[in-house]
């Protein structure tokens, strides 16, 4: 006997659901690999919560904080630039 499902509410919900452990997984994740907290979150989201890239975005990130760049602008130059340090140093210099 198989059980079907119509009620499209009740799926989405359960999708929401799983979405939301995956994120909060993907965080726990990074955390572990001692990123900051605060910019774990943002990293994730503006990488459309793919973990490699938002690896790649909080490494470039941490080496351009530590060259005195605001955080601010660090990651809208991260953003423009995919992530690309030399390139993100570029505009943030220019």
């Amino acid at each position: 006997m198989s059980i079907k499902c119509t009620n499209q509410s009740f799926l989405y919900t359960i999708f929401s659901e799983l979405q939301v452990v995956e994120f909060l997984l993907q965080i726990q994740y990074l955390e572990d690999k001692n990123y900051p907290g605060d910019q774990v979150e943002k990293a994730l989201i503006v990488n459309r919560y793919n973990v490699s890239h938002a690896v790649k975005y909080l490494e470039a990130m941490v080496q351009l904080l530590d060259l005195g760049f605001p955080e601010d602008l660090v990651s809208d130059a991260l953003v423009k630039s995919d992530n690309d340090r030399d390139r993100a140093l570029d505009q943030l210099i220019s």
